[in-house]
């Protein structure tokens, strides 16, 4: 976690490639006033542009805590053990999970820790885990201040904004490109890196913005397109874009029946069909949004058509007692009650499917 203090200095940029040092100088409602150590100019700034604007130290990766072990999958924590496993061989000459014994000839503590890391690369690379020496030299040090949580990536952790120190001329002019995307044939990160040109050389002529490599952009392009099907189908892109960007809100509700939505689902119940094989039905309801009560509902065996609707629009504006064949006398039965015996299966027979 970063903290700052009343008189330190910070080195931030404005995402420009333009660097400069400033001095903190009061806390006050929330924000930081910082004075350009060159110009002397001073400014309010907010917490979070300023740990995305930050760079020190601590600017990419935040430090290990045992606690993130926790926080990565199963895959990526056996990972870690296993590596555990192999830098505590190489300090101690004993392994974690090992058989206590005396240590392996290449690993034994006598010999030089440049000679030791020499040989488990070697060994990790038999095991089909290329690395280099440095890389289990940095892994070792990570493992010795914090244990196995420091061997993990630190990457998936970063804090920072990764389009932080992007030009902010290029990102609102790709996140334009982007948006004429959206009804237009689906196209490649080619086409888009020469629209992005173009939309530079519009609006801002004779400035010299640089469009970014081929890879930078396509990596900003994953972030900025994420969910959108930029370089998908486009008929699921021109969906999407029309989808409100805001939250959805529950609306108020003071009237029954005023709202009914109607929905098919396989329901979660085993029947026999008339050859004798067991499968589950199609269950069609309507439900009242204002009460959130089933009003009607219809089972099949197969999909749903036209007229299964209009059976199940009918049973929910005609009331049970004004309904052909109806019978005060056969009544559904009370709460409680089930209607399968034995432990058999219902069968169901007809086109809207009866329960017996």
């Amino acid at each position: 976690m970063r903290q700052i203090e009343i008189g330190m200095k910070v080195t931030l940029t404005d995402g420009a490639k333009t660097i400069a040092e400033y001095l903190v100088l009061e806390f006050k409602d929330g924000h930081v006033l910082l004075r350009h150590l060159g110009t002397g100019e001073e400014s309010w700034y907010d917490p979070l542009d300023m740990a995305r604007l930050w760079i020190g130290p601590s600017d990419r990766w935040a430090k290990a805590q045992p606690r993130d072990l926790d926080r990565v999958g199963k895959d990526k924590r056996k990972q870690a053990v296993m590596w555990a496993d192999h830098l505590e061989e190489l300090s101690t000459g004993r392994r974690l999970n090992g058989e206590p014994g005396s240590p392996r000839p290449e690993y034994d503590p006598g010999l030089s820790l440049a000679t030791r890391i020499a040989n488990k690369s070697r060994e990790m690379q038999i095991l089909g885990i290329p690395c280099s020496p440095s890389t289990i030299k940095r892994r070792l040090r990570a493992y010795s201040a914090v244990g196995i949580a420091g061997v993990l990536d630190r990457r998936q952790f970063r804090l920072y904004n990764p389009l932080g120190r992007v030009d902010p001329r290029v990102m609102v002019a790709l996140a334009t490109v982007i948006g004429h995307e959206t009804n237009e044939s689906t196209g490649t990160v080619g086409r888009l890196r020469f629209r992005l040109k173009q939309e530079l050389l519009l609006k801002h002529p004779g400035e010299g913005v640089k469009v970014p490599p081929p890879t930078s952009l396509w990596r900003y392009c994953r972030i900025m397109t994420r969910g959108k099907d930029t370089f998908r189908n486009a008929t699921s892109r021109r969906s999407k874009a029309s989808v409100p960007n805001r939250m959805f809100q529950p609306r108020t509700r003071f009237m029954m029946g005023r709202e009914c939505q109607m929905d098919t689902t396989v329901i979660d119940v085993e029947v026999l069909n008339d050859k004798g094989e067991r499968v589950r039905p199609l269950l069609t309801v309507i439900v009242d949004v204002d009460t959130e009560m089933i009003i009607a509902s219809t089972i099949r065996l197969r999909g749903t058509k036209g007229f299964d609707h209009v059976v199940t629009l009918a049973r929910c504006l005609v009331p049970r007692t004004l309904r052909p064949g109806y019978d005060p006398t056969n009544l559904p039965p009370r709460r409680g009650r089930t209607s399968l015996h034995n432990g058999s299966l219902p069968t169901m027979r007809g086109t809207t499917g009866r329960v017996s």
